[in-house]
């Protein structure tokens, strides 16, 4: 986020405020609720990831997909450079600024594709804020929602991990695994 004097720019406040509220109101709009559980692994079927890159990384993303046990896996990548963007491949969607308005919020085309994919598990593998993520995982309808612990993102998560950013994106998911697959039962947290 941009910084002056220590202090965040009004409109970056705004961009914030604004993807909640949209959020929000998408929740309130289609009168949908969520389910908050945790499940055993093996009772997983789809899993959603959200992650991005200035400039992908296609190895590391093999990678994620591969560790997540053969499970029904859609990737979402958000490129934080404008003139970077490649062509979606199998299991994973890039987008861009240009697929987002001036806020940050993703278009409609990116949210139904998005909210189409009824996972089970959502894995955040952002380190700090990234409103069209963000937007992303507050629509998410996904009954257990995992991440790391940042900023602005206070109780989005059911399964928070604490690392402050020092972990690499494979180095999380094996933490979020770890839990995922050591929780018994199906406990409402």
């Amino acid at each position: 986020s941009n910084n002056l004097l220590g202090g965040e720019t009004m409109f970056e406040d705004w961009k914030r405020k604004y993807i909640d509220w949209q959020s929000n109101n998408l929740w309130k709009k289609t009168k949908s609720t969520r389910e908050k559980k945790f499940l055993n692994w093996s009772d997983v079927n789809r899993v959603v990831v959200l992650i991005s890159y200035d400039i992908p990384h296609n190895e590391e993303i093999s990678n994620i997909i591969k560790m997540l046990d053969n499970k029904e896996v859609e990737v979402w990548c958000n490129i934080t450079t404008k003139q970077y963007l490649r062509q979606d491949y199998d299991k994973v969607t890039f987008f861009n600024s240009e697929s987002t308005n001036l806020f940050g919020k993703p278009n409609k085309v990116i949210e139904g594709k998005f909210l189409s994919f009824n996972a089970d598990v959502l894995i955040d593998l952002t380190s700090g804020e990234n409103l069209p993520l963000k937007y992303l995982l507050k629509i998410s309808r996904a009954v257990c929602k995992c991440g790391q612990n940042k900023e602005f993102y206070q109780s989005l998560y059911d399964l928070e991990i604490s690392a402050n950013g020092k972990l690499t994106k494979t180095e999380l998911l094996s933490q979020i695994l770890h839990y995922l697959k050591t929780i018994m039962g199906k406990r409402t947290p």
